[in-house]
C-alpha cells in the first residue's frame, strides 16, 4: 500500500491547485439561447472543464478508498504511518473545501449569467426602440424627400424662369445693360432657358439629402430658387459657354454640375454654389477674365491643388496614355488650326514641336496673363464653317478670319470657301514657318530659344473700302469667328493701341495687330515679314545695337524683303511668288549652321559676280556694226549710271556722259568710278524699298566719313556675308560690335586679316577670282526658258551667247533703263539672268554645291 505515495500526493496537489482556475472558468448552459455564438462557445468550454474536474475528484476518492481498505503498511514505522494518515486527512479536507468552492463558483456564475441575460434583454428592448425610431424617421424622410421631388418635378416652379431675359434681368446693373453682348453668353443662355427643367432638376436633386438633414423646408427651398432664378440662369449659362468640352469621355460641364464629388462633401448645397457663381461682379464674367474666374470661384470645388491648365493636363494624362496635352489641344481645334511641318533636323524636331506648340505659347509666362483665356475660347468656339483660322509656327501664331477674305473686291486674293482656305493656309503658313526656321539656323546657339514663341499676330479686320470691323461689329452672333474669338481679345481696346500704319504693338512689342495688310495675300505677308524682321533685330544681331547713322529703313526692309524673303528679287528663301525663275521663292533651305549659310551664299554670289563679269564685257565692247546696228557705242552711256552717297547718307544716281564711258574698258574702272547698271535704277530713284541683286552694282559709293547709302549698304552686306559669314560679315558691318564710328573704320577692322585695303579693292578681287574660274562653270540644264533656249545646256559660253542675244533684243526695242517694273520685266537680258540663276540654284541643291567643276 502506498508504494507510489509521492506520485499520489503530487496528483492530489495538482488537482487541488488547479481547481480554482478550472472552477472560475466553468459556466452553465442555462439561457444560452439568449447569448451570442461567442458566449455559447465560452459556456460550453467551462462546462467541459467542470466535468473534467468532477472526474478527477472521483478518481481521487476511489484511490483513497482503495488505500483505506488495504490498511497501513506494517513495514513502515509508526511515525511515517501517522504522517501519511495526516496527509490523507488533509487531502480529504481539501476535497471537501474544493467541493464547497465549486458549488459557490457555480452559483456565482449562474447569477452572472442571469444578470447578463437580463442586460441582454434590456439592450434588445432599446435596440427595438431605436429601430422603431429609425423606421419612423425613414418614413418621415421619405415623405420629406417626396415633397422635394415633387417640387423639382413641378412645371410651375420652372415657369418662373420665363420671366428672366438675357438683358436686362440677367445683367441688371446699368453698365452691363449697355454691353451685355460682350459676355458672349446669349447663345448658352437661350439653350439653358429653353430646357431649364430638364437641365436644372437633376442638378438640384443632388441637394435633397442635404436638405432633409437640415432645417431647410420645402417652401424655403422653393422660394430660394424663385428668388435667385436670374443668378441660377447666369451660372448655368456661364458654365455651358466656357466648360462644355470633352477630354475623352470626360465632359467638363457635366463634371462641374452633375458628377463633382467635392460638391457632395461637407453638406455643400449645389443650389448655393449656383447662386454664388451667378452673384459675381459683372466684370468677372468678361471673357478676358476666364482664368481668373476659374481660380477664384471654381478651382476649390474642382481640384484645389491644380489651376485650370494643370487640371486639363492631368485629365488628358488620365484619359490618354500616349497623348500629350499639346497634341490633344491641337486635335480639339483641328478645324481651325494649321500647323506647318517643322523641317528642322530630326534630332531637334520633336523637342522644338513641344516647345513651340500653341498650348505652350498660350500658357507661357510671357503671354499667359494676356492670352491664356484663348484656350477655353478655342475649345468652345463654333467650328462648322466659322471662318476662324490659326497658323502656329515656331516663332509666331497668327489668328484670322476667312470670312473677311470672301469678297469680290479682293480679286485673286479672294478666299470663298474652306478648300480655298486650306490651300492658302498651307501656302503662306509654310512660308512663314520657313522664314523662322531660316533664322533659327542662322543665329547662334545662345539665341535660338529666344526665337521660339516670340509673337502673337492678329490678322486684319479690314472689310474693304476703308471699312474695319468695330468692336460692336465683332459682337455679331451670326459671324462665328468674329463673335466667338476676335471679340474676346479686345481688338480695338487700349492694349492694342495703334502706333503704326500697318500694325499695333503692346508694350512688349510682341503682339501685332494688322490694320490693312492681310496675312493670306502676297502683299500682306511681305509686310508681316518686314515687321517680324524688325521685331527680331535684337535676336538676329545678338543684342548688338545697330551702328550709329545706319538707316532704319534699310534694316527694316533689307533682310526681310531682299536677302532672305524677296518677292520678285534674288533671295535664298522667299515669302513671295517668282514664277519667272521656276518658283524659286517657294523653296525652303534647311541651313545646318552658320558655316553652311555662308557657303551657300558664297556660291550664289560667285554666280552673281560671274554674270556681272559677262554683262560688263558685253556692254563695254559694243562697237559699230552694220549687221547689228543696235550694238553701237552710242548706247553704252544709256546702259550705265553712276552711284554716289550724299551728306545725308542717301544714294544718288546720275547719268553717264558718252565721252566718259568711252574711256572705260575694264571691270576695275567700273568699280573705281562707282558704276551700276541702268537696268535697275534711274537718276531720280530714291525708292529705298527696291533693291535687286540681278541688276549689276559694280561700285561701292562708300564714304571715308559717315555711312554709305541704303542701296550700296545692302549690296555690301550681301558681299560681306558671302566672304566672311553672318557674324564676321553682317553683324560686324551693321552693328556696333566693333565699336567703330564710320564705314571706313568698320571695313578696315573687318579686312584686318585680309590684303584688301578698302571696299573697292575687295570688290575687284571678287570679280577677278570668278573671272579666272569662268571656264570651269558647271554645265546645267536650263530652267524657265522658252522657245529656242528651252533645251539648252548652260555653261560659260552658252550663257554669254544667250545674254548677248538678249542685249541685242533689248537695244532693238530701246529698253535701257528702269522706267517701271513692267519695263524691267520686258528686258530679256534681265529676265534671262534670273532664269540662269534659277537653273544653277536648282542644279546645285540651293547652292549647297559649288557652281564650278571640281569644287
Amino acid at each position: 500500500m502506498y508504494k507510489n505515495k509521492k506520485r499520489s500526493i503530487w496528483l492530489l496537489s495538482s488537482v487541488f491547485t488547479s481547481n480554482s482556475l478550472l472552477i472560475t472558468s466553468c459556466a452553465s448552459t442555462e439561457a444560452k439561447s439568449e447569448f451570442s455564438e461567442q458566449d455559447k462557445k465560452e459556456i460550453e468550454e467551462k462546462n467541459q472543464q467542470i466535468t473534467d474536474l468532477k472526474l478527477q475528484i472521483e478518481n481521487i476518492k476511489i484511490k483513497l478508498q482503495n488505500a483505506s481498505k488495504q490498511g497501513v503498511n506494517a513495514s513502515i514505522n509508526d511515525n511515517e504511518n501517522e504522517k501519511l494518515k495526516e496527509q490523507i486527512a488533509q487531502l480529504q479536507e481539501q476535497i471537501k473545501i474544493l467541493e464547497v468552492q465549486k458549488q459557490n463558483e457555480l452559483m456565482k456564475l449562474k447569477n452572472e449569467i442571469d444578470n447578463s441575460a437580463n442586460q441582454q434583454r434590456q439592450i434588445t428592448k432599446k435596440n427595438e426602440a431605436k429601430i422603431n425610431k429609425l423606421n419612423q424617421d425613414k418614413n418621415d424622410l421619405a415623405k420629406k424627400n417626396s415633397d422635394f421631388f415633387q417640387i423639382l418635378k413641378n412645371d410651375e416652379l420652372y415657369k418662373n424662369f420665363d420671366q428672366v431675359s438675357y438683358s436686362p434681368t440677367l445683367f441688371n446693373d446699368s453698365q452691363s445693360l449697355l454691353s451685355s453682348s460682350k459676355y458672349l453668353l446669349e447663345n448658352s443662355f437661350e439653350q439653358e432657358k429653353l430646357k431649364i427643367k430638364e437641365i436644372l432638376s437633376p442638378i438640384l436633386a443632388q441637394d435633397i439629402l442635404i436638405n432633409t438633414k437640415s432645417n431647410v423646408t420645402v417652401e424655403n427651398y422653393k422660394d430660394k430658387i424663385i428668388k435667385n432664378k436670374s443668378k441660377i440662369l447666369l451660372a448655368l449659362s456661364y458654365i455651358r459657354k466656357w466648360y462644355d468640352f470633352n477630354i475623352g469621355d470626360f465632359n467638363f460641364r457635366k463634371f462641374i454640375l452633375y458628377d463633382n464629388p467635392n460638391l457632395h462633401t461637407e453638406n455643400k448645397s449645389i443650389l448655393e454654389f449656383l447662386i454664388q457663381i451667378g452673384s459675381k461682379p459683372t466684370v468677372d464674367y468678361e471673357p478676358q477674365n476666364l482664368i481668373n474666374f476659374y481660380n477664384d470661384n471654381l478651382k476649390n470645388i474642382i481640384d484645389p491643388n491644380k489651376d485650370f491648365f494643370d487640371f486639363i493636363e492631368s485629365k488628358v494624362k488620365d484619359k490618354f496614355q500616349n497623348i500629350s496635352v499639346e497634341t490633344w489641344f491641337n486635335q480639339q481645334i483641328s478645324q481651325f488650326l494649321y500647323q506647318p511641318e517643322i523641317k528642322l533636323f530630326a534630332s531637334e524636331k520633336e523637342v522644338i514641336s513641344t516647345k513651340t506648340s500653341l498650348w505652350t505659347k498660350l500658357t507661357s509666362d510671357k503671354f499667359k496673363s494676356q492670352f491664356s483665356h484663348l484656350i477655353p475660347t478655342l475649345l468652345t468656339a463654333r467650328n462648322q464653317n466659322s471662318g476662324l483660322f490659326v497658323v502656329n509656327t515656331i516663332g509666331a501664331v497668327i489668328f484670322g478670319n476667312q470670312k473677311l477674305y470672301d469678297s469680290l473686291d479682293l480679286g485673286l486674293d479672294r478666299i470663298s470657301d474652306n478648300n480655298d482656305l486650306k490651300i492658302k493656309l498651307k501656302k503662306f503658313g509654310d512660308r512663314l514657318e520657313g522664314f523662322f526656321e531660316f533664322y533659327y539656323n542662322l543665329i547662334s546657339k545662345n539665341f535660338k530659344d529666344k526665337l521660339f514663341n516670340k509673337l502673337f499676330i492678329f490678322d486684319s479686320l479690314w472689310e474693304g473700302k476703308n471699312s474695319w470691323l468695330s468692336q460692336e461689329k465683332l459682337l455679331d452672333k451670326t459671324k462665328p469667328a468674329s463673335y466667338d474669338f476676335f471679340s474676346v481679345i479686345d481688338y480695338w481696346g487700349p492694349s492694342f493701341e495703334s502706333n503704326q500704319q500697318n500694325r499695333t504693338l503692346n508694350k512688349s512689342e510682341d503682339v501685332m495687330k494688322l490694320i490693312q495688310p492681310r496675312f493670306l495675300t502676297e502683299l500682306g505677308i511681305q509686310n508681316i515679314i518686314k515687321e517680324i524682321t524688325n521685331n527680331l533685330k535684337d535676336i538676329i544681331f545678338e543684342n548688338h545695337k545697330v551702328r550709329k547713322n545706319v538707316k532704319e529703313q534699310m534694316l527694316d526692309f533689307d533682310f526681310a524683303k531682299y536677302l532672305f524673303d524677296s518677292r520678285f528679287f534674288i533671295g535664298l528663301t522667299s515669302v513671295g511668288p517668282d514664277s519667272e525663275i521656276g518658283k524659286l521663292s517657294y523653296q525652303t533651305i534647311n541651313y545646318s549652321n552658320l558655316e553652311d549659310l555662308q557657303k551657300r551664299w558664297k556660291h550664289a554670289m560667285e554666280l552673281v559676280y560671274t554674270l556681272e563679269n559677262i554683262e560688263a564685257d558685253l556692254k563695254l565692247n559694243l562697237t559699230k556694226n552694220s549687221n547689228n546696228s543696235n550694238k553701237t557705242e552710242e548706247n553704252k552711256a544709256k546702259l550705265f549710271l553712276k552711284v554716289s552717297t550724299d551728306q545725308n547718307s542717301n544714294n544718288k544716281f546720275s547719268t553717264v556722259e558718252q565721252s566718259e564711258i568711252n574711256s572705260i574698258t575694264t571691270m576695275e574702272q567700273l568699280v573705281d568710278r562707282d558704276y551700276v547698271s541702268s537696268w535697275g535704277y534711274t537718276p531720280d530713284d530714291n525708292n529705298n524699298s527696291d533693291f535687286d541683286l540681278f541688276t549689276a552694282f559694280y561700285g561701292t559709293a562708300d564714304k571715308e566719313n559717315g555711312i554709305t547709302g541704303t542701296f550700296s549698304m545692302r549690296r555690301i552686306s550681301f558681299e560681306l556675308l558671302a566672304e566672311f559669314g553672318w557674324e564676321e560679315g553682317i553683324i560686324n558691318y551693321l552693328t556696333n560690335k566693333l565699336n567703330k564710328n564710320n564705314d571706313a573704320e568698320t571695313i578696315k577692322a573687318i579686312f584686318s586679316a585680309k590684303t584688301y585695303n578698302n571696299l573697292k579693292d575687295f570688290k575687284k578681287a571678287m570679280y577677278k577670282q570668278n573671272k579666272e574660274k569662268q571656264n570651269k562653270l558647271k554645265e546645267v540644264e536650263a530652267k524657265g526658258f522658252t522657245n529656242k533656249y528651252k533645251s539648252e545646256k548652260l555653261n560659260y559660253n552658252t550663257i554669254k551667247k544667250v545674254l548677248s542675244e538678249a542685249l541685242e533684243y533689248d537695244l532693238s526695242i530701246n529698253i535701257t533703263s528702269k522706267n517701271s517694273y513692267n519695263n524691267l520685266k520686258d528686258s530679256y537680258f534681265y529676265v534671262y539672268k534670273r532664269q540662269i540663276f534659277s537653273s544653277y540654284y536648282i542644279a546645285t541643291n540651293g547652292f549647297k554645291d559649288s557652281i564650278y567643276k571640281d569644287e
